[in-house]
């Protein structure tokens, strides 16, 4: 080389530049959606043949390209959405960097068929590798249609390193699935080598189209959350703590209608939710957080996947508060597992293929999709990618009347499956193809994919839709009415509605451990003095411990001081434990306690008394009425009484029409 600065010709810097925009099918869909929502489009439909490789195309109803704008479009850093570095400040449009058009037509053969309100005809405009070879006028209808072929045809080592068609499918249901869930508005419908994936309503309802997307495996019984202060919006819906998954791809999050990846949303999450679920569990999460533009920056990543908030702390403190009130409510307690009936695998329904009358292949002529056509899936049960949850929970019990094929399961399990990794194993493969064409089959006869004006969306989903809509009301356990005790563990009890199951060792950690967080931040302690101190004896390591441990137990209600080697001299206890009872925890606190943990470590703390807190009423303690009477009062005044400090359910329920289901009665 002979190391002499050269201005790249311009064919290779659009190709440079389009690797950063475009990297695989994926980030053309995704891009071209995000220009079809700005344009104010109230239905879009995404096709795709061969995981995008081949071919990509995307149909609006938007405001369209003026004819004599088409060639400018195309051009770098060409966007409506911004004119001054002010607008930088206050974002709300999705694409606004000009980079998409020209990127995607760098790496493919592009065709945009498009036409304003305003205008008699259309315009049809076809570029390979960015250059124009083509452009004349059209009858189509108002709106746009992009058609993007052969994709990274001349870049071959972009397309080398493409995955399975199976696995860039996956990714772009995902993706799709997320927009969908962002616009309930807007009719969005996938096609995928000529199958209906879904087609959302439409009608605003975010639940109607978590359903649709997702299916009711998924989107059955979640818990709205719903809460706002003088900065921050946050509307969505959430999973109880019984309903969680073994990985975080069942959160999806959206900032001012952005799809976006959020460490600090995760983070907020997983605070909310503290204490209700086993470490390596999550919850299943629809969140859509509204920040002031100036308050954060949707600039710092080229495919706009990530925001960076002004101040991080703030809002999750703000999404982790509303996150716990929204999962303390009584719809979150489990219900106890009913009697299932054994399922049937369902065999495969062949679907015909028909033609659509307003939807041609042939882009040449009029490639225009109208917002009202509904091409019919085809039965190729190999031809689309599914986004499929857990198989066996989308298929209908044998017998059950009410049962139905649900729509596709969670779209995140989708990318497992074609990776081969997660928890959807390949073998399933079969059965998600056929639920898919038994699905498309059950929707044609439900009416979901027509326009017929018909407000209810399906039978199919109304019976979830009901038990999820509203939001939940606090739980008042002082309406349950103990009947007794089986087994010497469990309490027994009901209300008007539900019989209870109370784990009685649980419930008591439960009341322990918010006991000794309260005492540990009061500042007067509530101590009881002893008459003769206590002395109490522990292991060398143990009786090692700083002074800082020392300080934690005094700030637990303890009057402690080093007495001896390994002796401790105990002179006051918290008032709320017998002389027994404190002894233990004493020693179980001395053995937890590390050097490290110092008095202001809290999630230290936290878990160090979560861990005395196992010395609470154990199963097979036989417990009098007024002993169970007082524990539930004492849980009624607990913040989260859902739930052990580790984790497990202090209650289950029963339902009266769960009761009523064992018994036949429905």
């Amino acid at each position: 080389m002979d190391n002499i600065i050269r201005e790249l010709p311009q064919d290779i810097a659009e190709k440079i530049s389009a690797g950063e925009v475009v990297n695989r099918p994926l980030s053309a869909v995704k891009e071209l959606i995000e220009n079809s929502l700005d344009a104010g489009s109230k239905s879009i439909i995404v096709e795709i043949k061969n995981g995008g490789k081949s071919m990509i195309r995307v149909t609006d109803d938007g405001s369209g390209i003026a004819s004599w704008q088409t060639e400018t479009a195309f051009k770098r850093h060409a966007t409506s959405k911004i004119s001054s570095v002010d607008d930088l400040e206050r974002i709300r449009s999705l694409g606004f960097r000009g980079e998409a058009l020209t990127s995607i037509a760098a790496v493919s053969k592009l065709e945009l068929i498009t036409k304003t309100r305003d205008e008699k005809t259309g315009t049809l405009i076809r570029l390979e590798g960015g250059g124009v070879v083509e452009k004349k006028t059209v009858g189509t209808a108002d709106g746009t249609t992009v058609i993007v072929s052969e994709l990274f045809y001349n870049t071959p080592a972009r397309l080398k390193f493409m995955k399975p068609d199976r696995t860039e499918s996956a990714l772009i249901v995902e993706k799709v699935s997320q927009l969908a869930l962002a616009y309930p508005h807007v009719r969005i419908r996938l096609i995928n080598n000529g199958a209906i994936l879904f087609s959302t309503p439409g009608k605003g309802d975010l639940l109607a189209n978590i359903l649709t997307v997702y299916g009711k495996d998924t989107g059955g019984g979640l818990l709205a959350v719903n809460d706002s202060n003088e900065h921050f919006s946050l509307t969505g819906y959430l999973s109880p703590p019984s309903k969680n998954r073994s990985s975080k791809k069942g959160q999806v999050f959206f900032i001012n209608g952005r799809s976006v990846t959020s460490k600090t949303l995760e983070r907020a999450v997983t605070e909310g939710y503290r204490e209700t679920l086993f470490e390596g569990r999550y919850p299943i999460v629809f969140m859509f957080l509204e920040v002031p533009p100036d308050r954060l920056d949707v600039n710092i990543h080229p495919a706009k996947d990530e925001v960076r908030f002004d101040d991080e702390n703030e809002v999750e403190a703000f999404v982790a508060e509303a996150v716990r009130k929204a999962i303390m409510v009584k719809e979150s307690i489990p219900l106890a597992a009913s009697v299932r009936k054994p399922f049937t695998v369902i065999q495969k329904t062949e679907i015909k293929e028909t033609e659509d009358k307003h939807y041609r292949s042939d882009a040449n002529a009029d490639a225009r999709m109208p917002a009202d056509a509904a091409p019919t899936p085809a039965g190729d049960a190999n031809a689309s990618v599914t986004p499929a949850g857990d198989v066996n929970a989308s298929v209908a019990p044998a017998g059950d009347a009410n049962a139905s094929v649900t729509s596709a399961g969670d779209a995140n399990a989708s990318v497992a499956a074609a990776n081969g990794d997660g928890e959807t194993k390949g073998e399933q493969i079969d059965i998600i193809n056929l639920l898919s064409a038994k699905r498309a089959e059950q929707a044609q006869k439900s009416g979901i994919f027509t326009d017929s004006g018909d407000d209810t969306y399906s039978e199919l989903y109304s019976n979830s839709m009901a038990t999820s809509h509203s939001k939940g009301a606090p739980f008042d356990i002082l309406s349950i009415k103990p009947i007794s005790t089986i087994f010497s563990t469990y309490i027994t009890g009901m209300d008007s509605d539900n019989f209870f199951f109370i784990d009685q060792h649980a419930a008591h950690e439960r009341v322990l451990y918010e006991r000794f967080l309260a005492q540990y931040r009061r500042r007067e302690k509530l101590i009881q003095q002893l008459i003769a101190p206590l002395v109490v004896e522990v292991s060398v390591s143990a009786a090692g411990q700083s002074s800082e441990s020392l300080e934690v137990i005094s700030r637990l209600g303890y009057d402690i001081e080093v007495f001896g080697v390994k002796s401790f001299n105990i002179r006051g206890i918290p008032a709320f434990l017998s002389i027994s009872e404190a002894e233990e925890f004493l020693r179980d606190l001395l053995e937890n306690l590390s050097l490290k943990e110092g008095a202001e470590n809290k999630a230290a703390i936290e878990r160090v008394i979560s861990n005395a807190c196992k010395k609470a009423i154990k199963a097979n303690d036989k417990l009098t009425e007024a002993q169970i009477n007082t524990l539930l009062a004492e849980l009624a005044k607990c913040e989260n009484p859902y739930s052990c400090p580790h984790g497990r359910p202090v209650f289950l329920r029963l339902g009266k029409r769960d009761i009523e289901r064992l018994f036949k009665r429905v």
